[in-house]
């Protein structure tokens, strides 16, 4: 707590009005955010994570909890997501103080919601919504890919409100927000046609099923999955990885990650274990990332949308001990490159 006080008062002292935290359930539940009283707090989602410190799922609700219980002024604002997590986002709200405001934010699911998405449309460009918000209508459009995405996009609408920034102003701003590096981002070529490319960190069977899930609405085309297991690490999500590919794709190309000391045909042997009888047709396995990515894009139709997933941000790849530069974003790039020529 004493450092951070320590650089809140610095960022004071050079003129910042404002600090944006994103404050974990570790901080919370080990009080180390115990100073601080926001003026608007938000909930994005909830879902099983960090349970090798909280004792289950309801204790690391209870330490979310603690944000608006503990850490949110009385005259404060609170917005949760209500869509994916219904439960956890009324427990989140319900614990801000009576004086509050309590915003609800939903796709449609809630029409009773503050703030609620009337119209929603997903393109490979990004989103657009029309939203009814406590202060007024809003048109929101994003490059952002995925429904998640507009759950966190209303969430930092109501944050904004809470804090008196107008509805315009924040619709513009959001506009601008491109997202985290390598999660679920848009690879593009000015000039050039070609299919929509995405490339995402996804690694796990649940983090490339939620992946899948989130591109599936804005693919006008078939759905193209490149993917990889990392060597030296659990075997066991290899088949996984697989099964989720291929049934949540149109096309599979399985491929390398970071194969570090193993053998990386073994490694995708693996992944294939786990396809499904009836989807090995639209599998194809190169283990050259490389040059999976540039055929995945190379024979993908310009209504397509290929996602490339597990290495995400990363700019390397790990082959034996020796570590290389390796960026999926911009094998991807030279690949549509490639096809405006």
């Amino acid at each position: 707590p004493e450092e951070l006080q320590a650089l809140l008062a610095q960022a004071r002292a050079r003129g910042a009005t404002h600090a944006v935290m994103e404050v974990s359930s570790h901080a919370l539940a080990q009080g180390r955010a115990r100073p601080l009283r926001f003026t608007a707090v938000g909930l994005t989602s909830f879902s099983q994570d960090h349970l090798d410190f909280h004792r289950d799922m309801d204790d690391y609700l209870a330490a979310k909890c603690r944000l608006t219980a503990e850490h949110l002024r009385a005259e404060g604002t609170a917005v949760a997501a209500v869509d994916a997590h219904p439960e956890a986002a009324s427990r989140f709200l319900a614990a801000a103080p009576a004086t509050a405001q309590r915003w609800r934010a939903s796709r449609g699911r809630d029409p009773g919601a503050e703030i609620l998405a009337e119209r929603f449309e997903q393109t490979p460009q990004g989103l657009r919504a029309t939203l009814r918000t406590p202060a007024g209508p809003v048109e929101l459009r994003s490059p952002l890919v995925g429904a998640f995405n507009l759950d966190n996009l209303m969430v930092a609408l109501g944050l904004g409100l809470g804090l008196g920034v107008g509805p315009q102003a924040m619709a513009e701003a959001l506009t601008q927000a491109t997202g985290a590096p390598g999660r679920l981002q848009r690879v593009a070529v000015d000039g050039v046609r070609g299919p929509a490319v995405l490339v995402d960190y996804a690694h796990t069977p649940d983090a490339v099923a939620r992946a899948i899930e989130a591109v599936r609405p804005a693919c006008r085309g078939q759905l193209v999955v490149v993917l990889g297991c990392g060597g030296d690490r659990d075997p066991s999500k290899r088949p996984l990885m697989g099964e989720v590919a291929a049934t949540g794709a149109d096309r599979f190309w399985a491929t390398s990650d970071n194969p570090r000391t193993e053998d990386p045909e073994a490694i995708v042997d693996m992944m294939l274990a786990g396809v499904p009888t009836d989807r090995r047709d639209i599998v194809q396995r190169c283990t050259d990332r490389a040059t999976a990515i540039a055929s995945a894009i190379a024979q993908a139709h310009d209504d397509d949308l290929v996602l490339v997933a597990g290495k995400g941000h990363e700019d390397y790849q790990v082959l034996g001990t020796t570590k290389i530069h390796f960026d999926d974003r911009e094998h991807a790039a030279r690949a549509l490159s490639r096809r405006g020529r």
